[in-house]
């Protein structure tokens, strides 16, 4: 005699052992994933481009700003013998300050390159890239100096100084790592 059940329900009622479970329309896996939208897919890159544009246009209006406050004004007329002999020179020592700024900014580009690489967050070409920027500007230094030899100025003679003595520093620092020489 089979036993009864314990809480009163009739056999014939009793629910049956769950093998498969029901399918959740949540749980339904598709064929292929969900389609990207194409403006979500292109809005990281197209800021990275807009930032790079954005900022390569502050960089040109602030190199005009300030390359333009060391352009002496034209004071003689184009017909004029005078105004031309006094432009000629005035207009070689300011792309002479021009380049030595230039040259200072790579100096100093290439300091903070170096502290990158002795944190081990630069790779040998980085540093290898600062260094050609740094002869590269004192290369232009030099030949706009050339032009500018024949007025002495003690000024420019020790910024002359100075910076030889600071690529001559970034030389040094270059041989003591362990790139090779681009």
């Amino acid at each position: 005699m089979p036993p009864a059940p314990a809480s009163g329900v009739a056999a014939g009622r009793a629910k049956p052992a769950v093998i498969f479970p029901e399918t959740d329309p949540d749980d339904v896996v598709a064929d292929h994933p969900p389609k990207e939208r194409l403006g979500s897919s292109l809005l990281r890159p197209a800021a990275y481009v807009a930032s790079a544009l954005s900022g390569a246009v502050l960089v040109v209006a602030l190199s005009r700003v300030v390359g333009g406050s060391n352009v002496p004004p034209n004071t003689g007329s184009p017909r004029s013998g005078s105004g031309a002999d006094v432009t000629v020179p005035a207009s070689a020592a300011a792309a002479l300050d021009r380049r030595a700024d230039s040259l200072a900014l790579a100096l100093s580009t290439f300091t903070i390159r170096a502290s990158m690489y002795d944190s081990r967050r630069l790779p040998c070409s980085g540093l290898a890239r600062g260094l050609t920027q740094v002869e590269d500007g004192w290369l232009a230094y030099n030949m706009a100096r050339k032009d500018v030899m024949a007025v002495p100025d003690p000024g420019r003679d020790a910024r002359d100084k100075r910076l030889y003595a600071d690529v001559r520093a970034v030389e040094v620092r270059f041989e003591r790592s362990s790139c090779a020489r681009p």
